[in-house]
């Protein structure tokens, strides 16, 4: 039986019915926790199943969760002749799609988890802490972007010698890198970002992120390289750095990214 409003003008009945509440009719939020340190894929037929059922999706927002790709599914199979698109989730993602099965991809994570949120007609809204898209950069928030990995070397680059940001194995669905930077001096002036399949041998052997490029055969210069917008890289190459010349001082290096 449906609570009943006060027989005085001044009170309405309420929105909600908490009688179906009481009485377990109407769905309370309900939790799903998936291990997120072994790697998953669609191509390779690993992706984890979960036959979770509802109206409402959203990603707890914890410093223990991590990334994911989840397919929506109507039905509990994943036949047919419709392409179903796979959409990247993260910390504070809220859908309202219907399903009734969920496939789950990710790229190994240590220590996170997938922590999903779910039920029937409830309205997960973003709070102060919700990750909101700004115009003119992505994955930002009131307080800056997020980010999953980092690098720092303050080690001299040897000639045409990369230095590792992240590794293209690594690299299993794309990557962002936030930001990164360089900063030494060698005989050539010239030193590099690049992203590539393998490890580059020269400053333009790859996808050239940034570089500071000098007049070869000059005497010993400074240079200074920045990254000043995301990036993504696609799956399957990785990032590094390198310089034409020895370095005979390094500033330092530096990057932030996120492996998808």
């Amino acid at each position: 039986m449906n609570p009943r409003a006060p027989d005085f003008p001044g009170f309405t009945a309420p929105t909600t019915d908490f009688g179906a509440v009481i009485d377990g009719r109407r769905s309370p939020p309900l939790i799903y926790e998936l291990d997120l340190s072994v790697a998953r894929s669609y191509g390779a037929n690993s992706a984890v199943q979960l036959r979770l059922t509802g109206n409402s999706f959203y990603i707890d927002q914890a410093p223990d969760v991590g990334n994911a790709y989840v397919v929506f599914e109507g039905v509990q199979d994943n036949t047919g002749p419709l392409i179903r698109p796979a959409i990247y989730v993260q910390p504070g993602f809220v859908s309202r799609v219907p399903f009734a099965n969920l496939w789950i991809a990710n790229a190994a994570q240590a220590g996170k988890v997938l922590r999903i949120i779910y039920g029937t007609d409830i309205d997960f809204l973003p709070s102060l802490n919700g990750q909101i898209s700004i115009s003119g950069s992505v994955n930002s928030t009131p307080y800056g972007y997020s980010y999953g990995g980092s690098y720092e070397s303050i080690t001299a680059l040897a000639a045409n010698t990369p230095d590792t940001v992240f590794a293209a194995g690594a690299n299993t669905n794309g990557a962002i890198i936030w930001t990164a930077s360089a900063a030494g001096r060698n005989a050539s002036t010239q030193a590099a970002l690049i992203a590539k399949t393998s490890a580059p041998a020269t400053v333009i052997d790859g996808d050239v992120l940034t570089r500071q490029a000098g007049v070869p055969g000059f005497a010993a210069g400074d240079y200074a390289i920045t990254l000043n917008d995301p990036v993504f890289v696609a799956a399957g190459k990785g990032a590094y750095f390198i310089a034409t010349g020895a370095d005979t001082i390094c500033a330092g290096r530096s990057a932030l990214y996120t492996l998808l």
